[in-house]
């Protein structure tokens, strides 16, 4: 034990692969609660006491407002006062100096009413108006951890048959990790655990256990000798709905973390019921577990669905998505889906931390602890990577309800035996600082441009610091992980020559990136939180005309840069060699990945809908709330009123071009309204113009642009023919070369008014300007001459209209 002590030590570890330690309290409720004094629950909100005051010694009788620590803070008449802990008396004492105001008190208690939801758990838990007695004044600075000694009996439900309850005595206590035995066998079980009670509690008819043989007559003798019954509150079990055929979803801890459909199979008692697992559905083993209303791998149906992950049909049901009434027809139930009341999960919002360190217990043996990683989470659900193993290994399944997630150092601050991480080859620490002999051959002084550098220049960053990486070997063989397209991973280079390790890192990302599946998806997995306060890069990759951006957490240091790799690669769920700075073999051995059913891409948990959909969309009656138990899952018919369809004219829109300036709008509107005004002063006045004759290019124009009736008029239709000219205010005979080029410029011809000023075409030129002209002299190619030879004729027809040429 002592040597696997002295040779773990996790600021050592966390040196080589640049990663922290997990410190979120949401992780480990069970260690929150051991390690918490005892006050914080005993003196709950609104619970009143007798506070001793230090001056004069008087009573004063008040309600707890805050508890926090040794100090209370507790309300009178005469307002707020902070206390200490120790100054609170036992309620004898109050009734025994002050008899008189004892009735009017406890007629003020009866007739309160908690504040919060502490004191309705403290009413519902029987603590309500209950004396506050000396004994527990002496524990009430106690953690609970601390309460329980070693020889103090207790009641222990046996793990495989709960309603079996056996009388055990505590051999050790390491934090709250207890060692108990009946006097047949040891057992590891966590102090917070629901299975932990004090004497005399299966004696309660309610409960419907039973003891084992010799037990009832052991609970007699050692009575007087007892673990403290306000010790065992950290978890109570509640009464639970569940009635037999309903169905749920279940996650089998056992095979790898996968998500299957179950149903209820029996209703044991009003606390326990019985779930069968419905790996296949015709086969007669049956995988079956035992479960109550807080059973943490228990979930309402759809609930997979509802966080992206994959639930895996059974065997034989068949091809095609998975459908819960088709499941329900074939395992023959009769009831529906449970309700989403019956459950009782751990409430958690936000998603934890990614690769932060953390402490496992053995799930078996209860007596060593793994070190392990955070690779993913959602809702109270953690996946654990444990870095003890030599060979690769998917992660494991864990609630934070469990009970077998500490913090970094809780083994080696009660002596429990901790598991060394595996070896890896890593880049060690230099004396010199200068790895690769850079300050020999390059300099950060800059040299002139006209005199020859003996030295090639670098920047004093990276000759100063330890950044610079060697080759970087990329192993094909390994596996990949479920997220990466094999065949797009073989076209990445071999190997990444010596750089800048920045440069290095961004380069390893984005090829990543590039071979997976889905880009977004991986991009997700990488992606550390907005508040983390760890050092970040940030990641660019292009596919296909998409980019995709990512923030990830990396090292700083040439020597974590392998232990962080192995990180990158672990989040991925790929071998943890996949990458490396020798050109070695494997040696994780991760052939053993490619035979885990869960880590194929059309099995794994966090694959859904990567090729296909394994169940059916959510219905969306189900889309919010689950339903109750019903015999029938189809939909039922609910009459909807139609709302009033309201019509809102809308004139229709000219299928012209559209004008992107305003100014164009209104001078063509402004030079309309002239010519009707010059036409209704003097119309005999105005000269009768011949129309020209409409050219081959306006009549595709006007054909494929416009779909006006036929009866539409002249001047309608040439101002509809101008608009899609920028507006002519001058003549255009007298324009300049330049005033031309400005003119053109607002074209869709923008980049033929640099030749036409070029050769100095002013507007009178540009108007005799043809087709073989534009060809031949201008050098234009055949589609740009024709579309310049259509704005001469359309300028022509302007020029005899307007200004009568």
């Amino acid at each position: 034990m002592d040597k696997n002590l002295n040779e773990f030590c996790w600021d050592t570890e966390m040196e080589l692969d640049a990663s922290v330690a997990a410190t979120d309290s949401l992780l480990f409720p069970h260690v929150e609660f051991m390690h918490r004094p005892l006050a914080e629950r005993l003196f709950y909100t609104g619970r009143p006491i007798t506070v001793r005051q230090e001056e004069d010694g008087c009573l004063i009788r008040g309600k707890v407002e805050v508890t926090c620590g040794d100090g209370i803070f507790f309300s009178t008449t005469d307002g707020l006062e902070l206390v200490k802990l120790s100054q609170v008396v036992p309620d004898s004492e109050w009734s025994t100096s002050n008899p008189l105001q004892q009735e009017k008190s406890s007629l003020n208690e009866v007739t309160s009413t908690p504040s919060n939801i502490e004191a309705f758990e403290a009413i519902a838990n029987g603590n309500d108006n209950k004396e506050l007695t000396a004994d527990e004044l002496l524990e009430a600075g106690m953690t609970p951890a601390e309460i329980v000694k070693v020889g103090q009996w207790m009641e222990l439900q046996d793990v495989r048959n709960p309603l079996e309850v056996r009388v055990v005595q505590v051999l050790a206590n390491r934090g709250g990790l207890l060692t108990v035995s009946d006097g047949k066998r040891p057992e590891n079980v966590l102090l917070a655990s629901e299975r932990c009670h004090e004497l005399g509690w299966a004696q309660n008819e309610s409960r419907n256990c039973t003891y084992e043989t010799d037990a009832l007559e052991l609970l007699n003798r050692v009575r007087g000798d007892s673990v403290s019954p306000r010790v065992f509150t950290s978890s109570t079990i509640k009464e639970h709905k569940f009635e037999v055929g309903m169905m749920l979803e279940v996650l089998d801890v056992t095979n790898d973390g996968m998500f299957h459909p179950g149903y209820v199979c029996e209703v044991l008692n009003q606390y326990y019921f019985i779930v069968r697992i419905s790996h296949s559905i015709n086969t007669s083993s049956h995988h079956q577990i035992i479960c109550n209303r807080s059973y943490p791998y228990i979930f309402p149906v759809y609930w997979c669905a509802r966080q992206n992950i994959r639930l895996t049909p059974p065997e034989d049901y068949g091809e095609g998505e998975f459908s819960w009434s088709v499941y329900r027809e074939k395992c023959g139930l009769v009831k529906g889906s449970a309700p989403e009341q019956c459950f009782d999960l751990p409430r958690v919002q936000r998603s934890f931390d990614k690769l932060r360190n953390v402490e496992v217990l053995d799930t078996r043996t209860g007596d060593v602890m793994y070190p392990g990683k955070i690779v993913r989470s959602v809702r109270h659900l953690v996946w654990v990577h444990l870095c003890h193993y030599a060979n690769a290994t998917p992660p494991n399944v864990y609630s934070i309800s469990s009970g077998h997630l500490f913090p970094c150092g809780f083994a080696k601050k009660y002596a429990i035996r901790m598991q060394s991480a595996t070896q890896y080859v890593s880049m060690g620490t230099t004396l010199s600082g200068d790895r690769f002999n850079l300050r020999t051959l390059c300099t950060t002084r800059p040299t002139p441009i006209f005199v020859t550098p003996k030295k090639r220049f670098l920047p004093s960053v990276w000759l100063t610091s330890d950044l610079w990486l060697p080759i970087v070997y990329v192993r094909k063989n390994c596996f990949a992980g479920p997220f990466i397209n094999p065949e797009r991973f073989r076209q990445i280079p071999d190997r990444y020559r010596p750089g800048a390790m920045p440069s290095i890192i961004r380069a390893i990302l984005s090829d990543l990136i590039s071979c997976a599946y889905k880009p977004k998806q991986l991009c997700e997995l990488l992606m550390c939180a907005k508040d983390s306060t760890l050092p970040q890069i940030l990641v660019k990759a292009r596919i296909k005309f998409k980019k995709y951006r990512t923030r990830v957490e990396c090292c700083e240091k040439v020597t974590e840069f392998c232990g962080w790799l192995r990180g990158i690669c672990i989040l991925l769920d790929a071998c943890p060699d996949l990458f490396g700075i020798s050109n070695t073999g494997c040696e994780s051995y991760c052939s053993t990945l490619r035979e885990i059913r869960s880590m194929g891409t059309s099995s794994h948990v966090w694959t859904a809908n990567t090729h296909t959909t394994t169940q059916k969309c959510i219905p969306r009656r189900l889309r919010r709330i689950v339903p109750g138990s019903q015999t029938n899952l189809s939909q039922t018919q609910v009459v909807k009123k139609k709302k009033p369809v309201i019509q809102i004219y809308e004139p229709r829109r000219p299928l012209t071009r559209a004008i992107t300036h305003k100014e164009w709008r209104t001078r063509n509107a402004a030079a309309a309204e002239e010519r009707k005004k010059t036409e209704n002063i003097s119309p005999d006045s105005m000269m009768v113009v011949r129309q020209p004759p409409v050219s081959s290019s306006q009549q595709l124009i006007a054909t494929e642009g416009n779909n006006y009736p036929q009866n539409v008029s002249h001047g309608a239709s040439l101002e509809e023919r101008l608009m899609l000219l920028p507006p002519v205010e001058t003549n255009p005979l007298y324009w300049t070369a330049s005033e031309l080029s400005m003119w053109i410029m607002k074209t869709d011809l923008s980049s033929v008014a640099g030749v036409l000023e070029k050769e100095e075409i002013d507007g009178e030129a540009f108007l005799l300007l043809s087709l073989n002209h534009c060809m031949e002299n201008l050098g234009l190619k055949l589609g740009p001459a024709l579309k310049l030879s259509a704005l001469i004729k359309e300028l022509n027809n302007v020029c005899k209209e307007r200004f009568i040429v």
